[in-house]
């Protein structure tokens, strides 16, 4: 009765921000939620398989239900909603000790506010005073920005053959160092004669290239990745190897920007001052960062330039909340503001902020 008390007070903190409680839906299509959350996710997403033999699986989180429902039932309105969630998401979790596969969220979902910088911080103000309604705790937060080192790709003074080789692994860390090292060796493999055929070519062309090779070897592809896909690897891969191995000074910059993990202000100047020397200028992006943390706490704050959401869709502003006694964030959220133009297919660009509290590790159920 103790722990239905204080979510029903977790509710009310809530609803102090406004909008509408929604029930959402609890299976989705999987394709979606694989290419917007990422591939890395399957492992833990639970599978069903539709009368019409679409592939589905049990919602993961509540973000892109909400943002689903937003499409169907708001979209065309293009005006501020806000919605209301709270329900149960299932996933298999990394975590060994943690055995839940499925347990509740309750949260905001913020759509079409165009102050965005308001909406930001409004959201985590009400996120943060809904926890602490029912844990005393001290907090700490990790504060990141889900699009920064994509942004900081998109924009270095570097070859696009690196570019693109690198933003293919924006959102993975581990991999981004991987494709690093690969990038600046001087020893790389000489292409095969195919994959060198294709360099000159359009896409399409090498697509029929590969297409007729397979045919003639009687090679079957797998059905993830066809010849399309085969051509473009190769393609890719040729290139690469024909490119000047990314410079020193640029990876040296880089990987220090990887790396910095400090109180927010200090972390968000040296990162401005090490993509300034990489030729990539944010100056504005400061700004916008420095007026949210002069309206945020930063007791028990940190800003990591390289952390990274659980789902891939965070674009912008977001953090994760924790108490001192828990190493799983009790809280989490962020700005998403192109999934919306993601699960429409290009018909609707709105903006959209959304945080959800975990109310088992809030109240230590």
């Amino acid at each position: 009765m103790i722990e239905l008390a204080k979510r029903d007070a977790i509710k009310q903190k809530l609803a102090t921000f406004g909008g509408e409680w929604v029930d959402l839906p609890t299976f989705l299509p999987a394709e979606t939620v694989l290419e917007l959350a990422g591939e890395a996710l399957r492992s833990r997403l639970y599978f069903a398989t539709a009368p019409d033999g679409r592939e589905l699986c049990l919602r993961a989180d509540l973000t892109i239900p909400a943002a689903l429902h937003y499409i169907e039932n708001h979209a065309r309105e293009n005006g501020k909603k806000t919605y209301l969630c709270s329900g149960k998401v299932f996933r298999a979790n990394e975590i060994s000790d943690y055995n839940a596969h499925e347990f509740r969220q309750m949260g905001i979902e913020h759509f079409g506010d165009k102050d965005e910088q308001n909406a930001d911080v409004s959201l985590f103000l009400a996120i943060n005073d809904a926890c602490k309604s029912v844990n005393s705790s001290k907090f700490n937060y990790e504060f990141f920005d889900g699009g920064l080192i994509k942004t900081i790709l998109k924009n270095a003074q570097i070859d696009d053959v690196w570019r693109e080789f690198l933003l293919d692994t924006c959102y993975d860390l581990l991999s981004l160092k991987s494709r690093i090292e690969i990038a600046t060796s001087e020893d790389k493999q000489k292409p095969s004669a195919l994959a060198q055929s294709l360099v000159d070519v359009s896409n399409d062309e090498a697509t029929e290239i590969v297409t007729e090779v397979l045919q003639i070897a009687k090679l079957k592809t797998h059905e993830a990745r066809g010849a399309q896909e085969i051509a473009k690897r190769l393609k890719q891969k040729a290139m690469r190897a024909n490119t000047k191995a990314l410079n020193a000074d640029f990876v040296k910059n880089f990987m220090a920007i990887l790396e910095i993990n400090d109180v927010p202000l200090k972390a968000i100047e040296k990162i401005t001052i090490m993509a300034k020397k990489i030729g990539v200028d944010l100056s504005d992006w400061l700004a916008i960062w420095r007026d949210k943390f002069e309206k945020i706490d930063q007791d028990n704050a940190k800003f990591i330039a390289a952390k990274f959401g659980r789902f891939e869709y965070y674009d912008g502003f977001a953090f994760d909340i924790f108490s001192k006694d828990n190493e799983r964030a009790i809280a989490s959220g962020g700005r998403y503001n192109g999934l919306i133009l993601q699960l429409s297919n290009g018909e609707f660009d709105i903006c959209a902020v959304g945080a959800v509290i975990r109310p088992q590790i809030l109240l230590g159920e």
